[in-house]
């Protein structure tokens, strides 16, 4: 996905007076779910991408000597495996897609996020990126969620 061109283009369509709407296969928040992220404690951005390759990591590499027989060469499995996740975690990778075009927009304050997350990364009042929780994201369902999203849309002149 290329987030700078969808920026660019809601951008463009915004200057010329249009309102713009942005669908997405999925939110990626199951990237934050599995990094059990508590409201306004993270300091950061999620990367949808660098959590399937650690969740591979973490679910499918073999670490013990018996799995691991199969490599050639030095090091345990555990070793390999510290190894790999060190380079995982160090590699560029993409922010969560959604938290960007969210971001680049203006944020919550500019665009109506009509999604059923129960969560997102914002950035605060001082710039710095913080997970919250949307409005019935106590997991009270996708409608409650889609709720307050709507109802401030229909009575806004939010335009994303």
């Amino acid at each position: 996905m290329k987030v700078d061109a969808i920026v660019a283009d809601a951008r463009k369509a915004l200057s010329s007076g249009h309102s713009v709407v942005i669908g997405l296969q999925s939110t990626g928040e199951a990237a934050a779910a599995a990094l059990n992220l508590e409201p306004g404690a993270y300091a950061g951005w999620v990367s949808s991408a660098r959590r399937t390759i650690l969740g591979f990591l973490e679910s499918d590499f073999p670490r013990s000597s018996q799995e691991f027989i199969f490599c050639a060469g030095g090091g345990g499995g555990d070793e390999m495996y510290a190894s790999l996740v060190k380079e995982a975690n160090a590699l560029p990778l993409p922010n969560n897609f959604i938290d960007t075009i969210l971001d680049a927009l203006g944020g919550p304050k500019q665009v109506a996020e009509m999604t059923g997350r129960k969560g997102r990364v914002v950035r605060d009042a001082t710039g710095v990126p913080r997970y919250e929780l949307r409005a019935g994201g106590d997991g009270g369902g996708d409608a409650m969620v889609h709720r307050p999203a709507r109802l401030v849309r229909m009575r806004s002149p939010k335009v994303i």
